[in-house]
């Protein structure tokens, strides 16, 4: 199992971290009116300079947090921290669909 990353964790629980991240999701998670679970809880942190791919099968909810990621769609649980950009709030954040 490879080391965790210092800035990951908040006192060694395993969550993810926000201070110096450009990005942080915690429990965020996504089920549609219908029931459709479309993203299971996810935690996530991503610090200045870092590069991120979201890879995984069609279906598996890059999408759905990309989306909430970019305030387009609103986590059904959990929450999407985007501190360089002043919280949760609009900023310089772009985001391409995939759908032609």
């Amino acid at each position: 199992m490879p080391a965790e990353h210092p800035a990951r964790s908040a006192a060694g629980t395993g969550a993810p971290d926000a201070r110096g991240a450009v990005l942080a999701a915690r429990g965020v998670e996504k089920v549609f009116a219908d029931g459709t679970q479309a993203l299971a809880p996810v935690d996530l942190t991503v610090d200045e300079h870092e590069f991120l791919t979201l890879i995984g099968p069609s279906g598996c909810g890059k999408s759905t947090l990309l989306k909430m990621i970019a305030g387009l769609l609103a986590p059904t649980s959990g929450e999407v921290k985007r501190p360089a950009l002043g919280g949760s709030g609009a900023g310089r954040l772009a985001f391409v669909f995939q759908e032609a």
